[in-house]
């Protein structure tokens, strides 16, 4: 009795080992491995030593875990038009410990100056199919090198994946990305996972390696209410997986916007003292020639009088103005446009935002300025050519200025 009484408790023993041992070992294996476990009886039946032998097999479930998103930094652009852009780049990787399917989706959260609603209008576009996706993963088993990864198998039918993870698909991998090149499948014996580019150091056992894939979310910035304020958009990704663990990413749009004012300003270089009325006034110089105060009223004029109109077209917001010019109707019921008085003989003067000049003529496609019947045009800002108009930066200004003489 007492020899079977420690016999029990020995066994006892072994099961409790057994069972510590198999919990502990449970973290650290794939979903859909199979637990194989074999005993044997050996026993004499009076002819020989003989044995006998029972198997059970255990599949290992899936422990759902919160998907790893990369997060993206917030973006700051002008606001072009109605729904300016921004497109974010993420990659989602998974985490469980099996296969397990990952929807992505975007909301604004805030927004300032613009006509977006939460949720409402011009929602985040996610890029990103299907949608859920299927990530694959699965658990390192001892025998891996460095470019032949070793993994349980999946206690399926061979179908050219590995727990779902295929030839050309990216793992991650300890903090190595690598793409598949090749698999070898045996649905209970080792698996091998081959990858394009060696990893540092060959895996022990009980290692991640976790499918990964990118996708991009365009956020849009909906109508501008007030120009000259920037508009804002702040908006949350969040991914998660089929047991509801989730992972979020917050960010913020910025889309500036530019605010155009136009401000005319003339001075009478024929007779100074018709100046003296002036109001609004502001000194410039022109094609060398400073010290000279022109006025955005009161001035007055003699018939065959100069006069010299100095056109600052200003940006007073945040952001550039973009396909600028500026068109002035002269007239010319009263004034005939005088040429050949600047540098060159040239017609116009123009003056960029550093306030360096360049000289156009009145004819038309041969540089950023013409004369069309009373229509004056000059293409202006960074970028302007004949027919397009350039960019104002942000609280700066350029300048168009061209003479006229009063009819006689």
């Amino acid at each position: 009795m007492k020899k079977n009484f420690f016999r029990l408790l020995i066994m006892a023993a072994m099961v409790i080992g057994m069972t510590a041992q198999a919990n502990n070992a449970l973290a650290a294996v794939a979903a859909n491995a199979p637990i194989i476990n074999q005993a044997t009886m050996w026993y004499d039946d009076g002819t020989g030593l003989q044995s006998v032998t029972a198997e059970v097999t255990v599949t290992v479930t899936l422990v759902p875990a919160a998907p790893v998103l990369d997060c993206p930094v917030d973006q700051t652009s002008p606001y072009t038009n109605p729904d300016t852009q921004h497109t974010y780049d993420y990659t989602l990787t998974a985490a469980s410990n099996g296969p397990d399917d990952y929807t992505v989706d975007a909301a604004v959260t805030g927004s300032t100056n613009t006509t977006l609603t939460i949720p409402g209008t011009s929602e985040p576009l996610v890029n990103l199919a299907p949608n859920p996706i299927r990530l694959g993963a699965t658990i390192t088993t001892s025998g891996s090198t460095a470019t032949i990864i070793a993994v349980p198998g999946d206690s399926g039918t061979p179908n050219g994946s590995i727990n779902d993870i295929a030839v050309n698909d990216y793992v991650l991998i300890g903090t190595e990305v690598r793409q598949v090149v090749a698999i070898t499948e045996d649905a209970t014996a080792t698996n091998y996972i081959e990858l394009d580019v060696a990893l540092p150091a060959a895996p022990l056992a009980g290692v991640g390696v976790y499918e990964q894939v990118t996708f991009t979310v365009d956020v849009f910035s909906g109508l501008l209410t007030a120009a000259g304020t920037d508009v804002t958009v702040d908006f949350d990704v969040t991914a998660e997986n089929t047991n509801a663990d989730s992972t979020s990413c917050s960010a913020t749009s910025t889309f500036t916007s530019g605010v155009a004012v136009l401000t005319k300003f003339v001075r009478n270089l024929t007779d100074a003292a018709a100046n003296t009325t002036g109001t609004g006034g502001q000194n410039f110089t022109i094609d060398g020639n400073g010290g000279l105060t022109y006025y955005t009223g009161g001035v007055t004029a003699a018939p065959s009088d100069v006069l010299e109109y100095v056109l600052v077209a200003q940006n007073t917001g945040s952001a550039p103005l973009t396909s600028s010019q500026v068109n002035d109707v002269l007239p010319i019921d009263y004034v005939d446009f005088l040429g050949g008085q600047y540098t060159g003989a040239t017609d116009i003067v123009y003056q960029n935002d550093l306030a360096v000049e360049s000289y156009y003529t009145q004819a038309t496609g041969d540089d950023n300025g013409q004369l069309s019947g009373a229509a004056l045009t000059v293409w202006v800002g960074t970028g302007a050519a004949f027919n397009t108009g350039g960019s104002i930066p942000a609280t700066s200004n350029v300048k168009a200025i061209y003479q006229v003489t009063v009819k006689p």
